[in-house]
């Protein structure tokens, strides 16, 4: 399956929320630029910008995308790898355990990570923006927040602060 081909990858009942098929539908919509035939859900690429679709379009090319959750999975534990960074630049080591500790047992987290969502992408890109924006290598932070703001209109209102930095 490729940019040309459209293959449907609507799972059904296997995640909590409806965001997740929604990301999953606009992931194949993207083969026909985000038209959508179905008009129950015409409004779907209004509301969502296209980084995570994208995202899942590639992936779907790969491997099936129930496992499209491994991603999270995977941007989580790099996301504790630099939080844990960041911290030991401020704290001593027991204190920078315990706020991994913290991130890893927020319920937030843990409910994102098991489904099909953004936020695991995005909480990765702003913390690997901000690690790399406190060791001054300014260019590695502007591509994560670029990256960020077609995942989150967040990563947006970060350029904004970079002009007055």
């Amino acid at each position: 399956m490729g940019f040309g081909s459209y293959k449907s990858i609507k799972i059904k009942n296997i995640y909590l929320t409806k965001d997740s098929d929604h990301y999953i539908e606009l992931s194949g919509d993207i083969n026909f630029f985000f038209f959508n035939d179905n008009l129950v859900d015409y409004w779907l690429s209004t509301f969502r910008l296209p980084g995570y679709p994208i995202v899942l379009n590639i992936f779907s090319n790969f491997l099936d995308i129930k496992y499209a959750v491994y991603l999270n999975f995977v941007a989580d534990l790099v996301t504790l790898f630099l939080l844990y960074k960041l911290l030991s630049m401020y704290f001593e080591s027991k204190f920078t355990y315990i706020g991994c500790i913290i991130f890893l047992t927020n319920t937030n987290i843990l409910m994102s990570s098991t489904q099909i969502m953004t936020e695991s992408l995005s909480t990765m890109l702003l913390i690997a923006s901000y690690y790399y924006f406190k060791n001054k290598n300014i260019f590695i932070s502007g591509i994560f927040i670029a990256l960020l703001s077609i995942f989150k209109p967040l990563g947006i209102y970060l350029v904004l602060m970079y002009f007055y930095y």
